[in-house]
Parts: structure tokens; sequence; C-alpha cells
């Protein structure tokens, strides 16, 4: 199982990439989100933690939505282009999360995920 691991000034954090379900950023912050509800705060800015996660995974399981937000493909269950929403679910999250974003941003998810199942 891939892991990222962060040294932080009084820290040291491993993560399982499968359990990322998406890191959102607010500045020079990010918050990542995983599977079983946990929310951690680092202050990581978001093309840090792209950066990290292509280089630790084989395969390209994230993708960016806009400026501020990285969800990881697993994940998505729904994109709904009118309401302008991400729905993130799966078979070991308890809850469903929604996030929003911009049309376009997410017609490019869309785009790609479709492109993505037809090379299946």
């Amino acid at each position: 199982m891939e892991k990222l691991v962060f040294g932080l000034a009084n820290q040291l954090m491993r993560i399982n990439l499968d359990d990322i379900v998406y890191v959102k950023s607010d500045g020079n912050y990010s918050q990542v989100c995983l599977y079983n509800g946990v929310k951690q705060t680092m202050t990581i800015q978001l093309h840090y933690f792209e950066d990290k996660i292509k280089a630790t995974s084989k395969d390209n399981k994230f993708v960016r939505i806009g400026r501020s937000v990285l969800v990881n493909k697993d994940y998505i269950c729904m994109i709904n282009l009118t309401e302008k929403q991400l729905l993130l679910s799966g078979h070991k999250m308890m809850d469903k999360w929604t996030i929003s974003a911009s049309r376009e941003a997410l017609k490019e998810v869309k785009d790609e995920l479709e492109k993505q199942e037809t090379r299946r």
C-alpha cells in the first residue's frame, strides 16, 4: 500500500493514499479528509501535496478540481453539472460528502473519467 510521508514541525505523518478521499486547500493550509471522517489540517500548500502524490503513486488516482480541491477518483460517485456538485462515496465510507465546484471544473473531471472508462 502506497503511503504519503510528511515530516512536519513537531510530527511525522504517514497516510495511506487509498484512505484519502480529498484534499482541500485554504491558502497555505491543506485539509486532508480521510474515508473514516478524520480531517487533518496541515501547513502544506495544495500544489506541494499534489506533487508528493504524483511522486509516490504508481497510478494517477487523484484529479484536481479547480484551484482548491484534489479528489481521489475512486471515491467519485456522481458529478452533477446542473447543481455544480460532486458526490463522494465509497465502500469504506460511512457518509457521503458533497463538494461544490464550478461547472467548468466538473465538466473537465467528467470528460476525463469518461475518457478513462472508454480506454478500459
